[in-house]
């Protein structure tokens, strides 16, 4: 994230190292990890996908403010665990 873009992927990885690298090539902006969420699944993605959905970009990038994801990570989270 650099300056006010508040551009965020929202994305399930298992080697988030890896495909932060990746990213990282074909963009001019320095990427970091602002979360990571241990012991989930591409269900939890998805539903995060869904909350973010009228604040989509293009693929899983979304124009999001950290208060945001945070709000939104505790609900789809909370609802994933409910429904194991």
């Amino acid at each position: 994230m650099e300056g006010n873009l508040n551009m965020f992927k929202v994305g399930y990885s298992t080697n988030f190292i890896k495909r932060l690298e990746s990213l990282q090539v074909g963009n001019p902006h320095l990427l970091c990890l602002y979360k990571m969420i241990d012991n989930v699944s591409i269900k939890t993605e998805a539903r995060l996908h869904h909350l973010f959905s009228k604040r989509h970009i293009r693929g899983e990038w979304f124009a999001i403010t950290p208060d945001i994801i945070d709000s939104h990570i505790k609900t789809a989270t909370a609802n994933i665990m409910l429904n194991k």
